[in-house]
C-alpha cells in the first residue's frame, strides 16, 4: 500500500506494507498521523499497555 505513517510533530515516519501493517518506534503516548491518497489524514493514538494504534482513541 505504501501509505505514509508519521509521528505527529516529528519528521520520523514509515510506510505501510501490502497488508496495511507497519512498524515504527514512537515515544509513549505519541500521536501518529496516517494518510492515504483521496482520504483525510487521521491522527491515531496508542492504547495504554498495548502496541496497537486505534483511530480516534486517546491514551
Amino acid at each position: 500500500m505504501d501509505e505514509p505513517v508519521r509521528i505527529k510533530g516529528a519528521k520520523t515516519g514509515t510506510t505501510t506494507d501490502a497488508d496495511g501493517g507497519f512498524q515504527i518506534s514512537a515515544p509513549r503516548n505519541a500521536s501518529l498521523q496516517v494518510s492515504s491518497v483521496g482520504y483525510v489524514t487521521q491522527d491515531v493514538y496508542q492504547q495504554p499497555k498495548q502496541h496497537h494504534y486505534y483511530p480516534g482513541a486517546r491514551a
